[in-house]
């Protein structure tokens, strides 16, 4: 029996011993498969959060990506919770912004030659961006920017601010320093980061006579160039004690005279093909006020005749009811 079975033994071991080796390549490959479907999903983990950690912004991680279910809840709660974050912050930011720009408006409060003051330029600002086609990014720094840029005043002395004749010296330097005291109210309010170059530096020409720090060209940013235009053309065309507003002629003809030197000749000639802005500002208001009494009017006339109808209605009503008594 053992001399008649022992080939078929010979054959089931080999078959065994294969079929062995063969169960355990697939036990492997399956288990590669399956830690590899956990493993790289962790790794991208772990990659997300130290990405984060470098740069303080919670980083998304990519919607659909493979891996255990459990590895997908816990990348779709992390989703949640930045985005959740993000949401918290620029809601923050926004109520940073609105209460610093309800300082900046208390401080055209100040002075009734200067109110409003913040506000246009800050339109005006908006408005040679869009002429030079800056992205919509970069309209929102310019707008916040535009109405922060003299923050710094809120630290001048009124009898400085507001004195009638020339200024001395002394506040004439003590004038200067408002964009360094506006940065440095800034520069302790987290997320008010992109404005500061505004705040600051608004009063620097290309040539390097300006301040508060003397920089030459392109060392000052695009965005404090075009607010530095429109707080000139503000400043020379509003009223003061001492003197009456330029027009918008006289007002562009000493832009294009400074162009090169002070100003970014780039910037000026954006702004001189807006036009006279003050003008087309009392337009638009002037505009918005006749819409808003021509629908006054229409709901009037709307009214009127579904008023006399209501009261015709009623009258016959009640004629009908003194008929029937």
């Amino acid at each position: 029996m053992d001399a008649a079975s022992a080939p078929l033994q010979i054959v089931l071991r080999k078959l065994f011993l294969v079929s062995g080796f063969i169960a355990l390549a697939a036990m492997l490959g399956i288990s590669a498969l399956s830690s590899r479907s956990i493993a790289q999903p962790l790794v991208d983990v772990v990659t997300h959060l130290r990405l984060s950690a470098a740069t303080g912004e919670l980083a998304e991680f990519p919607e659909g990506r493979g891996g255990a279910q459990e590895i997908r809840d816990l990348t779709q709660g992390f989703n949640n919770a930045a985005k959740a974050v993000r949401e918290s912050r620029e809601r923050l930011t926004r109520a940073y912004v609105q209460f610093v720009g309800s300082l900046a408006q208390a401080l055209d409060a100040r002075d009734a030659y200067t109110a409003g003051h913040s506000r246009r330029v800050s339109e005006y600002s908006c408005a040679i961006a869009k002429a030079m086609n800056l992205a919509e990014d970069d309209l929102e720094i310019i707008r916040v920017g535009g109405l922060l840029h003299d923050l710094g005043k809120i630290g001048i002395s009124d009898l400085v601010l507001q004195k009638p004749g020339r200024l001395t010296p002394e506040e004439t330097e003590l004038i200067r320093q408002h964009p360094v005291i506006g940065k440095r109210i800034l520069e302790n309010v987290q997320g008010l980061e992109a404005y500061l170059g505004i705040v600051e530096l608004h009063h620097e020409n290309l040539n390097g006579t300006g301040y508060p720090h003397g920089l030459k060209g392109e060392e000052t940013p695009l965005y404090a160039r075009i607010v530095k235009v429109a707080d000139a053309y503000d400043a020379m065309t509003s009223d003061r004690p001492y003197r009456r507003g330029k027009s918008h002629a006289e007002a562009l003809a000493v832009l294009r005279s400074v162009s090169g030197s002070e100003m970014d000749p780039q910037v000026v000639e954006a702004f001189a093909l807006l036009g006279d802005q003050r003008k087309q500002a009392a337009f638009a208001g002037s505009q918005s006020l006749r819409s808003l009494s021509e629908a006054v009017q229409s709901e009037i006339d709307r009214a009127v005749p579904l008023a006399a109808s209501v009261t015709t209605a009623a009258l016959e009503v009640v004629a009908r009811e003194r008929e029937a008594l």
